[in-house]
């Protein structure tokens, strides 16, 4: 007789199906809630309101704004600094700090820097005071330098909320009392301005250029962004995910969000290809501008400082250059500078164009850094000669 065969046991398919139907109905809440998280921030980002404080973050801060009227809490030497109350044309008043070099004494500044920080914090907010000690550390025994930095309107003590054009009536301000109550002539100001004060740095000396017929004796911008369309658009959490990122999988999307919802203004290419144009042509004038740019920056990505290298080069020829041309012509003429990085030097028979990325550091801490400090000397260093 045969031997009796026991039946094998199988996992029966009605315990199998149930486990998978749970395991997609948890996907596809999860993949909702997520898309519905998306969207949702989105649509705020896309509001003016979220857009001005995600800008500006005039009102972030980490500590209570500290007395400003006493700079001598962030190191300098009894009387170096001296606090100012400046009024604007639209009867807002700014609260700015004059600090003299560390040769300090009653002569009059024969140079002078005009510093326009960043977004969010105060003038005192570190490691902006550690870029004032560096910039007046520049031998000036027989030149003497002065710097002045503000807070903008909306920012620490300064009355007001911040705007473009209010930034920009600010700079101008500060400008205005500048030559006339330290007697400090334009071609001897050099305009250092780090990330959104790039920005204030560039409108300055664009609107000046071609309503006053003034022009700077150079401008150092750190870390700047060549529009507020393309800030939002390349922002990224944490430097590493970037909001807009996802609409990039649909071709175009990203693009037509950015052009159609983000109205963040700031021009900044635009406004400095107008000041190197303007410079080039029959009654333009001399002109000194550097473009510093961390590789590693997680605020604003390196890209934005070749975009404003690109705007200015692109605007010293009659029938330009695409920036793809550009970038292949660079590396024909790239300084290597070893471990610290590459720089580029632009000339004309007007001006100088320099670009210099730096293999280390992040967003705000090279503002206090020699490449910075170098970058001014050698403006400083023009205008003499001028």
């Amino acid at each position: 007789m045969a031997p009796h065969l026991k039946p094998r046991h199988h996992t029966q398919p009605s315990k199998v199906r149930p486990l998978i139907s749970r395991m997609l109905r948890f996907l596809l809440r999860t993949l909702c809630i997520l898309l519905a998280g998306y969207l949702t921030l989105l649509t705020l980002l896309s509001t003016p309101f979220i857009q001005h404080h995600a800008l500006y973050r005039h009102k972030l801060s980490l500590s209570p704004t500290p007395d400003l009227t006493i700079p001598e809490q962030w190191g300098f030497l009894p009387n170096q600094a001296t606090p100012i109350h400046l009024p604007t044309p639209d009867n807002e008043t700014l609260i700015a700090w004059h600090i003299r070099s560390l040769s300090f004494s009653a002569t009059p500044p024969r140079n002078l820097i005009l510093l326009f920080h960043g977004a969010a914090g105060t003038l005192a907010t570190h490691p902006r005071p550690a870029t004032y000690h560096s910039l007046t550390s520049l031998p000036s025994e027989s030149n003497p330098t002065h710097l002045l930095a503000l807070d903008y309107r909306g920012f620490g003590a300064s009355t007001g909320t911040p705007s473009e054009r209010g930034l920009l009536t600010d700079a101008a301000a500060l400008a205005d009392w500048a030559m006339e109550h330290l007697g400090v002539p334009a071609q001897r100001i050099v305009l250092v301005g780090h990330s959104l004060g790039a920005g204030v740095a560039v409108g300055l000396a664009e609107e000046f250029a071609r309503t006053r017929g003034v022009r700077f004796g150079g401008m150092v911008l750190v870390a700047g962004f060549v529009d507020g369309g393309r800030l939002a658009e390349g922002y990224r959490f944490g430097g590493r995910v970037g909001v807009l990122g996802p609409l990039g999988l649909v071709p175009g999307l990203k693009e037509y969000f950015r052009d159609r919802f983000v109205k963040l203004g700031w021009q900044n290419g635009e406004r400095l290809g107008e000041l190197v144009r303007g410079c080039e042509g029959e009654e333009g004038g001399r002109y000194r501008v550097t473009i510093v740019h961390a590789e590693g920056d997680g605020g604003v990505p390196r890209e934005h400082g070749e975009m404003l290298f690109w705007s200015a080069v692109n605007a010293t020829r009659e029938r330009g250059v695409g920036f793809e041309e550009l970038e292949r012509e660079k590396e024909g003429m790239k300084e290597r500078l070893g471990k610290a990085g590459w720089a580029v030097e632009y000339r004309t028979a007007r001006g100088v164009l320099r670009e210099e990325i730096v293999k280390w550091g992040g967003h705000d801490i090279i503002m206090s850094w020699p490449v910075v400090s170098m970058a001014v000397w050698r403006a400083l260093e023009a205008g003499e000669r001028v």
